[in-house]
């Protein structure tokens, strides 16, 4: 069975994104899954690791999956949004309450997106090496933080990888919730 491995990539100054993540996924055999967070995120289930990896096993036909979330750019579709969900409550107790919520009623429930016309937000991201390696010459060394998750989805569905929403993993994202950016 395949195994899932779970980091939060770093782009060291003169690396993009896509570079940091490959550093990350050359250590992966080919049927295993990179789980790529931002550093913003917090996993609101503490049995996230077996749900994610119950979702890939009953969902064999994804290349790449993404999660549930209170808040994302300004790009992303609805469809990654859990709706009626306070995006400006940051208590983490009323997250892990939605987490559970969503884990308990939905399971390993995943959800086509593939073909949606706004792509998904990179909030959190699980690919699989073997997707991953054939799609990052498209990535690497050129894709900027700002545009990768977009970019990952579309050539994954341009190379004819599903691409997949894990309707039972809902992670808080802290995302300018300040009024901030969240890249420095």
């Amino acid at each position: 069975m395949s195994r899932l491995h779970a980091f939060t990539p770093y782009a060291a100054e003169g690396q993009t994104i896509a570079q940091a993540i490959d550093e990350q996924m050359q250590s992966l055999a080919a049927d295993d899954w990179g789980f790529m967070m931002d550093h913003d995120v917090h996993l609101t289930t503490p049995d996230w690791h077996p749900a994610i990896r119950a979702c890939i096993a009953h969902n064999p036909h994804y290349g790449i999956l993404t999660v549930m979330t209170n808040r994302c750019g300004e790009l992303a579709h609805p469809w990654q949004m859990q709706p009626n969900v306070d995006v400006n409550n940051h208590d983490i107790h009323y997250h892990r309450r939605i987490g559970k919520q969503l884990l308990q009623a939905h399971g390993t429930l995943v959800v086509d997106v593939t073909h949606m016309k706004r792509k998904m937000n990179g909030v959190a991201i699980a690919i699989k090496r073997s997707v991953w390696d054939e799609l990052k010459p498209r990535l690497l060394p050129r894709e900027s933080i700002l545009s990768f998750d977009l970019k990952l989805h579309r050539y994954a569905r341009d190379s004819g990888h599903l691409v997949g929403v894990m309707q039972g993993i809902y992670v808080y994202h802290w995302y300018r919730a300040d009024g901030v950016t969240h890249i420095s």
